[in-house]
């Protein structure tokens, strides 16, 4: 808390500014992460152990652990969610290099689910732009991509998951 203040106080000096990283934005968000990482784990990891809670307030610490489980699956294997998903993009280099016809940008798994199923079928890319000379999208649209990167959030925690349940985990 003290970080939250005296970053709102230094940003009467220096201004908020996320691009730059600006001191008072550093500070101010020390304090928040801070904050959320203590409430977190008096909720989900030290309420419970504790026996000194009323049954009601336990059985909510229970709850809340349980719905934020897959980010706990999550950080377990965090190195394998960063090898597979979009930030190295592993997974999607794999699925990808799996073509057939002219390599275009539909004529992969990865392509064919995006634009196919998500454009076409659900409708997702209604009022993107192609480019009419490869029959691609033009740049990414919206709902489409926010829609896609949900899928594979999902896709992840559930395969992190399944390794959190058999006891496998990637480490250095």
């Amino acid at each position: 808390a003290v970080t939250i203040v005296f970053g709102s106080l230094l940003s009467l000096a220096v201004p908020f500014n996320k691009r730059l990283w600006s001191p008072s934005y550093n500070i101010f968000m020390v304090g928040c992460a801070t904050l959320m990482f203590a409430a977190l784990y008096a909720v989900c990891d030290a309420a419970p152990v504790t026996g000194l809670l009323p049954a009601g307030v336990k059985s909510a610490c229970n709850a809340t652990s349980t719905g934020l489980a897959p980010l706990r699956w999550l950080g377990t294997n965090a190195i394998l969610f960063f090898v597979l998903s979009d930030s190295c993009g592993g997974l999607n280099w794999i699925l990808s290099s799996i073509t057939w016809g002219t390599p275009l940008c539909r004529n992969n798994i990865v392509g064919w689910f995006r634009f196919t199923v998500l454009w076409s079928w659900f409708g997702l890319g209604h009022g993107c732009q192609f480019d009419p000379d490869t029959h691609c999208p033009a740049t990414d649209c919206g709902p489409e991509i926010l829609t896609y990167s949900l899928i594979q959030v999902v896709f992840y925690m559930g395969l992190c998951g399944l390794l959190f349940r058999w006891g496998i985990f990637w480490k250095l």
